[in-house]
């Protein structure tokens, strides 16, 4: 969504002022509640801004598009504005989504709007894979839920919109923004002195609950104690379902966002791993060990 700029904007009604004089600027991309008593003019601003109310005076921009200026005689109709209305009371289509009912008036503009479309195969797709792994446990929901179908489903909606490996390579920046961010949180808990010798016992004894056969993995454990948790896991279900949807080149971007979370944790902790299952290896071997060890 493009910036959206109010200037001196003023409605009246004869001697009734429903906005008097508001500037306001809305920020490309900016989430944005008008809160006010009954009656301030939230309503009123918001059709002055989709050309469904025409102010009294002032200038409205939306991009670098001047859609209403008093001074220079300005007024684009609703339709040329390309901003989409949601009434707040019951004027709706019965048979519609609330996303559809949003986005029925954009779909109508005889022009390329390609980000309606993607966004509405994405949803779609992504509610059929959650029904098609309605009867997953509640473990292993909670990875399927967390990652892997809405990876999967974006990945698949990017490919209608670019190139198949400029698709990978957007959910994997995205998959790793995310690990970058929980790494973020792991480095502020190791500033705690000596926690850093407990994190090897927390992965033994955490990684069965989590990663579980309940969860859809299977491990074989190699160590466990002594300040080493060293496991081979034979079974992921974040492979197994992107082999299932035909596309295992997916999978390593989950594997690459376990090597930047833990890896460089803590000077005295050592993160290794030669092989995982997305990679084309029989199993990912998993070791974290405290390196006086």
């Amino acid at each position: 969504m493009p910036e959206i700029r109010l200037e001196h904007i003023t409605k009246r009604w004869g001697k009734f002022y429903a906005v008097e004089d508001l500037n306001l600027v809305i920020g490309d991309n900016a989430f944005v509640t008008l809160l006010g008593p009954s009656g301030c003019g939230k309503t009123t601003t918001l059709r002055m801004i989709a050309g469904l109310e025409t102010p009294t005076s002032g200038r409205i921009t939306i991009g670098d598009k001047v859609v209403f200026d008093s001074a220079m005689g300005i007024n684009v109709p609703a339709n040329k504005r390309k901003v989409g209305f949601l009434f707040q009371n019951y004027a709706l289509w019965p048979n519609m989504t609330v996303y559809d009912n949003i986005s029925f008036g954009l779909s109508n503009i005889r022009e390329p709007m390609e980000r309606i479309d993607f966004e509405g195969k994405n949803a779609a797709r992504l509610a059929q894979l959650r029904a098609e792994n309605a009867d997953a446990s509640k473990k292993k929901q909670r990875h399927l839920e967390g990652q892997i179908l809405p990876g999967i489903a974006v990945y698949e909606t990017l490919q209608t919109v670019m190139p198949r490996n400029e698709a990978l390579q957007t959910v994997h920046g995205y998959v790793e923004q995310r690990a970058w961010k929980l790494k973020k949180a792991f480095l502020k808990l190791m500033r705690i002195p000596g926690l850093y010798r407990k994190v090897p016992g927390i992965f033994c004894k955490e990684t069965p609950k989590l990663f579980g056969e309940t969860a859809g993995f299977a491990a074989r454990e190699i160590q466990t104690s002594g300040g080493v948790w060293r496991i081979d896991m034979t079974r992921c279900p974040y492979h197994d379902a992107c082999v299932r949807y035909g596309c295992p080149e997916l999978c390593p971007s989950f594997c690459d966002s376990d090597d930047i979370t833990y890896n460089g944790l803590h000077p005295k902790l050592a993160w290794l791993r030669t092989k995982t299952l997305g990679r084309g290896g029989d199993c990912c071997d998993f070791c974290l060990r405290i390196k006086e060890k």
